[in-house]
């Protein structure tokens, strides 16, 4: 049964799901309290949860309820966590389902909200917040790193969202413009027309026809997709949200995360030593085959990238309270990095 309704979910219904998958053997959910609320994307619910006398120790009191057209995060959650060794950076999921026909779908997760907070939405994480970040996104990015499956059944569940995001922003471009008026500059009209009409550079042609160097990557890494551990020497990071899950170059995450999201006085100071913290995290785990200038030329071709998601974020009605400030660091990022060298004719 796929939860479309908080009305749905009873202690019978708890109890069963929670049952099913041997989270407890005896024992039975005696009542559940809900705080719901709306995001972006979703209707989600924190879940308290009392149980009957007799009942083991160890059932969960606390559980999150998402409910969305999520048809990627169930499928993200039903193969490709499955398929991993260990999973600390990925909340537990009790139950993931999805109605092929309505493309309604529900989340059971764990609730880490005891030990883990979420990042400020108003401002960048610090520095060594940066790193705890960028550690665990080289630890899931290890793990996936050239493995066998992205050529496979994995790539294939995976699709490509990458072409998907770069046509509707292309195909959109010209109403954007219109809709910016005088909002935007002639220099900046032009680097967008150019950037869209001369992407995919060759160095990421290249890269991308070799087949190697990729991995499964979040897609929508932004700082607020994390929660930190209130302990780091207790807990880890834990990362949410995995929606737009596909495969693809890790820099994207990277890129995503922190050239679309930090402005330059901030950004001049950190980012390449953070890339470069990622990079030898990344190594240290065991990735082979990928020098220190090919994470640097990747990420600066992922801050091209970068340009495509304001574009997509207004064709798709998104909130111009986020892509309009995106706009603006992406564009500020490209040319600090001066990402125009990297486009060919």
């Amino acid at each position: 049964m796929v939860v479309t309704d908080f009305e749905q979910v009873t202690p019978e219904w708890l109890t069963g799901v929670l049952r099913r998958d041997g989270v407890v053997a005896q024992g039975a959910v005696a009542s559940v309290e809900m705080k719901t609320q709306k995001t972006n994307t979703a209707e989600v619910a924190h879940l308290r949860l009392t149980w009957a006398e007799g009942t083991p120790s160890h059932a969960p009191r606390a559980l999150f309820l998402k409910l969305a057209e999520a048809r990627r995060e169930v499928d993200f959650y039903r193969e490709v966590v499955p398929a991993m060794q260990s999973t600390p950076l990925i909340l537990d999921c009790y139950d993931a389902e999805y109605d092929e026909q309505t493309g309604a779908a529900h989340l059971l997760l764990e609730d880490v909200t005891a030990t883990h907070m979420p990042s400020d939405m108003t401002l960048p994480p610090s520095t060594p917040r940066y790193e705890l970040l960028t550690n665990a996104l080289a630890q899931f990015h290890a793990t996936w790193w050239d493995h066998p499956r992205l050529s496979g059944d994995l790539g294939a569940l995976a699709g490509d969202v990458h072409e998907m995001t770069i046509r509707r922003a292309r195909e959109g471009l010209p109403g954007f413009m219109d809709f910016m008026g005088d909002r935007m500059s002639d220099e900046r009209r032009a680097v967008f027309e150019r950037v869209f009409a001369l992407w995919p550079p060759r160095p990421f042609r290249e890269r991308m026809a070799n087949g190697k160097g990729l991995t499964i990557i979040h897609g929508d890494a932004h700082a607020w997709n994390f929660l930190y551990p209130r302990d780091p020497e207790t807990h880890r990071v834990r990362i949410l949200d995995w929606a737009l899950w596909q495969v693809g170059r890790a820099t994207n995450d990277l890129a995503y995360l922190i050239a679309m999201h930090d402005f330059p006085d901030y950004r001049a100071r950190m980012e390449r030593p953070l890339v470069r913290h990622y990079y030898d995290r990344l190594v240290g785990l065991g990735v082979e085959g990928y020098s220190w200038d090919d994470c640097w030329l990747d990420y600066r071709l992922s801050a091209i990238h970068n340009l495509f998601f304001p574009v997509y974020h207004w064709v798709v009605k998104g909130d111009p309270a986020l892509w309009w400030p995106n706009l603006e660091r992406a564009m500020l990022a490209y040319h600090d990095l001066r990402c125009e060298d990297l486009l060919d004719e």
